[in-house]
């Protein structure tokens, strides 16, 4: 389901554990498209992971 938001409306994304769910590789690309979808150019997306030893930690 996308996003309820026209595309470039955001300056910023805060995610608590988003991309830390058990999803499929293909529900978290679309998350993350979305994401990218409704920010606006040089937007930051940032999300939190369960612990340092996370292994999406320090990823872009």
């Amino acid at each position: 389901m996308r996003l309820p938001f026209d595309e470039e409306t955001f300056d910023a994304c805060c995610s608590h554990m988003l991309f830390c769910m058990a999803l499929t590789t293909s529900e978290l690309e679309f998350l993350s498209s979305e994401v990218r979808r409704v920010l606006k150019p040089g937007g930051l997306c940032v999300y939190t992971v369960r612990t340092t030893k996370d292994p999406n930690r320090g990823h872009n």
